[in-house]
């Protein structure tokens, strides 16, 4: 039976699903005793994960690395504590790296594409960090073997999987741009047009055919209020970060300072 938190939290099937599926691992490891864990989710997925468990206690998001987007929620007997070690052979997660030469580069995308054409469920890869010659890929550790064997090429790239320690993986630098700038209020689509760089009218037009989200839900609300510490993304396009707002101009607009992440 779906609990009725649920209904209210989110609209969407596939949602509605996961989250049941969550619930389920949470009831096991409280009639068992023992560790129970999801697949990697969402940033999305998470914010709706605490919403609904809050505030449950004796459970930890972890995805590989600090500050991982994707990540598991591990639900924790009570002689455990709230933290994963990577380290430790019991852990689900692992770590697989290949380089490519510069002259033969491979994008974040290219390497999506080729997983998904395999067939490999989205929720069972964490996050995919990429450098001019490496990618390192989080995964469930059950599936390590076989991306090994049978992912040997994605774009014009040969790859050679090896495993890597998982504890000493270490997050590329991100290219954060900052943008400083004003607007006429702290709408939402004020604060799009801003943020990447085009009009109100195209960034209405994405906000309602659902391409735009806040806080990782979408947001179909042209007129919602931006807040300091939102996280505003648009599909294809990236996010940004409200980091500052306050302070008026002398037309009465609006400062505002963000970090865009490419």
């Amino acid at each position: 039976m779906k609990h009725p938190s649920i209904s209210y939290l989110t609209q969407e099937k596939d949602e509605q699903l996961l989250l049941s599926r969550i619930l389920d691992k949470q009831a096991f490891c409280q009639k068992r005793n023992i560790p129970a864990y999801t697949p990697f989710l969402s940033p999305r997925m998470q914010m709706l994960a605490r919403q609904l468990l809050a505030p449950a206690a004796n459970l930890c998001f972890f995805g590989g690395i600090e500050e991982a987007e994707r990540q598991m929620l591990f639900f924790l007997p009570d002689y455990e504590t709230g933290i994963i070690d990577p380290n430790n052979s019991d852990c689900p997660i692992c770590a697989l790296q290949t380089s490519f030469p510069p002259q033969t580069p491979v994008t974040h995308r290219d390497i999506l594409g080729a997983l998904m054409g395999m067939g490999i469920s989205r929720e069972k890869l964490g996050d995919i960090l990429m450098t001019p010659t490496h990618c390192t890929l989080l995964l469930q550790k059950e599936l390590q073997r076989f991306l090994q064997e049978q992912m040997t090429q994605a774009g014009r790239a040969r790859l050679h999987w090896q495993p890597f320690p998982l504890g000493e993986v270490e997050r590329p630098p991100q290219k954060v741009e900052a943008i400083a700038g004003t607007v006429s209020s702290l709408r939402l689509d004020a604060v799009c047009a801003l943020g990447f760089g085009t009009s109100r009218t195209r960034i209405a037009e994405q906000i309602a055919a659902g391409n735009v989200s806040v806080n990782y839900q979408p947001c179909c609300k042209p007129e919602r209020s931006i807040l300091q510490g939102d996280v505003i993304s648009l599909r294809g396009k990236g996010k940004f970060r409200v980091e500052e707002t306050g302070g008026k101009s002398r037309k009465g607009r609006s400062f505002l300072k963000l970090s865009r992440y490419r």
